[in-house]
């Protein structure tokens, strides 16, 4: 590991992840509790995929490099910030979440898209499914062996105000 705290962009499609959900820990000790989106919450972000809107960055420790006294679960990955949009995406995926009712599909609004879920898509709309699995999550990789700079991380991340 070159540097006590770095981070770096690593950009990977949302398939990616889902195959590796396993290997993130989703409750860190850092971490505040999950579930706090609604479900229109979570197929706005999903819409805002679809439509290929821009969303905000993903930030998560990433361990693929060595051991570490803080990789408490012995994971490659423990999520630092976007917890809420990880959980949205899986649900979508699992079929926990469909689009909301007014989704609009800005390359074809006339197709009629609210209420599908993911499996819908990828049985009657592949390419739109596709789309969806090959979006590219911003997700910033934070190289650290101390669990300091990822709780100042946090806080920074997460402070009400602007810095």
């Amino acid at each position: 590991m070159p540097k006590e705290f770095k981070i770096t962009t690593q950009p990977k499609t949302l398939s990616w992840w889902n195959s590796r959900r396993d290997q993130i820990d989703m409750n860190p000790p850092y971490q505040r509790r999950g579930r706090l989106w609604s479900i229109t919450d979570k197929a706005y972000l999903i819409d805002s995929i679809i439509n290929g809107y821009d969303i905000p960055k993903i930030y998560v420790a990433d361990f693929t490099w060595g051991e570490t006294n803080i990789n408490e679960k012995n994971l490659p990955y423990a999520i630092i910030d976007g917890k809420q949009r990880f959980e949205a995406i899986f649900d979508f995926i699992d079929g926990k979440v469909v689009l909301n009712d007014d989704f609009v599909y800005l390359d074809n609004p006339k197709l009629k898209l609210g209420g599908l879920g993911y499996k819908d898509l990828r049985a009657s709309y592949l390419k739109i499914a596709e789309e969806f699995d090959t979006f590219n999550l911003m997700v910033m990789s934070v190289y650290t062996k101390e669990d300091s700079p990822i709780q100042e991380l946090f806080v920074r991340l997460n402070r009400s105000k602007a810095l």
